[in-house]
């Protein structure tokens, strides 16, 4: 016998609207936009899970993503951390790639976020979180030790979820620190409301911790959750990806709960699971 030809299927894409290993999330008045990373894309959803337009497909060119893991809107501007690539792309409205950023020392950017042109984004790799200008360094956010998302605040001060210390901590918007907030269960996510609420992510819990204080209101159960963001008019929003058969079936896609949930109120689930064809996995 003689090798004719080899392949893993790893450029094929589900079809547009399905997702695979969902990441990182983000909410605007118009859409919510999520990282679907096992298909190297974004995708635009209406709030209550349809369709709106999907662009991206894997590789290293202009607008091509390789296991994209965060994304952050900021106006008709979307930055998406594209770690396989180790770089930050802006796309405009639309899905029209803009520019591609590397930022010195930052190989595996993990998530992003922007306030007044700058970007906050975090390594969790090298355990960095920095402030950058134009590609540019301006600052170092000090004492992290596996720095996952990150979200800024309507203030500018600057909210980082440092996992492996199970606390979210906190700058202001120079980069300076401020302190930080201990939670039960090592976030993942952070996201924070116009008020200053905060929400806390691991990968089985939203905690919601209303501003200024240190103890969760709230909590909400989840299995195998990924990203979050919360919209004051439309919802507390999270990605899942949730493959462990203990947990329950496959589920791939994105939760809604209202803003400023209770337990009384379950999320509204958005099933968005499919496989590429022609894919492999474990074979």
């Amino acid at each position: 016998y003689a090798l004719e030809a080899t392949w893993d299927g790893r450029d094929f894409q589900g079809a547009p609207g399905s997702v695979l290993f969902p990441a990182g999330i983000d909410v605007t008045d118009q859409e919510v936009v999520l990282v679907d990373r096992g298909n190297h894309r974004i995708q635009s959803f209406s709030h209550d899970g349809q369709l709106r337009a999907a662009w991206g497909r894997r590789g290293s060119g202009s607008g091509e993503l390789l296991e994209p893991n965060d994304v952050f809107a900021a106006g008709d501007t979307l930055y998406v951390a594209d770690t396989g690539n180790g770089r930050i792309v802006e796309f405009a409205a639309g899905g029209i790639a803009r520019s591609e950023t590397s930022i010195a020392g930052l190989t595996r950017p993990w998530a992003v976020a922007s306030r007044q042109g700058d970007l906050v984004v975090t390594d969790r790799d090298s355990r960095q979180a920095v402030i950058a200008r134009d590609g540019s360094v301006v600052a170092r956010l000090s004492g992290l030790i596996e720095p996952m998302g990150v979200d800024v605040g309507s203030d500018g001060a600057i909210y980082v979820a440092d996992r492996a210390a199970s606390r979210i901590a906190i700058y202001a918007p120079d980069g300076t620190a401020r302190g930080s907030l201990a939670t039960n269960l090592p976030p993942i996510d952070v996201a924070v409301d116009p008020l200053g609420d905060l929400y806390v992510q691991s990968a089985g819990a939203v905690l919601w911790y209303p501003n200024g204080s240190g103890a969760s209101r709230q909590a909400l159960y989840y299995p195998g959750m990924q990203g979050l963001a919360v919209h004051m008019r439309n919802g507390v929003f999270a990605t899942v990806a949730r493959t462990d058969a203990r947990q329950g079936p496959w589920f791939h896609g994105f939760l809604r709960w209202p803003w400023q949930p209770t337990n009384d109120v379950p999320p509204v689930e958005k099933g968005l699971l499919s496989f590429p064809p022609g894919r492999l996995s474990e074979p």
